[in-house]
């Protein structure tokens, strides 16, 4: 298999390989359209798979290049070849979330790689070290959003008639006390968000007001 590595650039319209079987195993590559953070022609997925996988959604938001040539297969006899192919792809052209390449891929590929997100994955120190430093100065995508109050009346009334998961449910003393115990050792540990913040006077009449309402509520009044 051809070395590819992340400052390469592919010719996605020579797809690698003869076209797939049904039922064969193979790894594949999808390849950037537009020029962006990285330069169109770079992969910004890599995957492993058969029939279909390569060309449909995955979960999380992963969606295929819509220019199908942008999406290269390459055929593998056996489903082992298929996960080192796959391996051997995302190690040669890095991982976004851990600051070592162009792909959003959130494992390093292999057998029980596929699995989406972090379900059952640990990661090393220095996998931790990498992400903590390739986050750092970002703020969240929400902060200082203000939503109008036409929005907030269309969340309130999309929320309506939920019911909580844990509604009803029945905890066992012996689960009662260890949820205690974490949440007074989380408590001692770790310092609260607001933990010395300054409430300006108008700011503490609007809590006041607001746990007020909520107690009438509560109590009926």
């Amino acid at each position: 298999m051809k070395t590819l590595h992340h400052t390469d650039r592919l010719n996605v319209c020579e797809p690698i390989g003869p076209p797939i079987q049904s039922n064969q195993f193979y790894a594949y590559l999808w390849i950037r359209e537009k020029n962006g953070k990285f330069p169109a022609g770079t992969p910004y997925y890599v995957g492993k798979g058969k029939g279909r996988r390569a060309f449909s959604n995955h979960k999380g938001g992963l969606r295929p290049p819509v220019n199908t040539s942008c999406i290269v297969v390459m055929p593998r006899s056996s489903e082992q070849e298929a996960y080192d192919s796959e391996k051997e792809l995302i190690r040669n052209w890095g991982r976004l979330d851990i600051g070592t390449g162009c792909l959003r891929n959130h494992t390093d590929g292999g057998e029980g790689g596929t699995t989406l997100g972090f379900l059952g994955h640990r990661h090393t120190e220095e996998s931790k070290l990498k992400i903590s430093s390739s986050k750092e100065g970002c703020l969240g995508t929400r902060l200082g959003v203000v939503v109008s109050q036409e929005t907030q009346k269309k969340m309130s009334i999309a929320r309506m008639g939920r019911v909580p998961t844990n509604k009803g449910k029945k905890y066992s003393p012996e689960l009662r006390q260890q949820m205690s115990s974490a949440q007074r050792k989380r408590f001692e540990t770790e310092s609260a968000w607001n933990k010395g913040k300054a409430w300006s006077p108008s700011a503490r009449l609007k809590m006041s007001i607001a746990a007020r309402k909520r107690w009438e509520k509560v109590n009926g009044k």
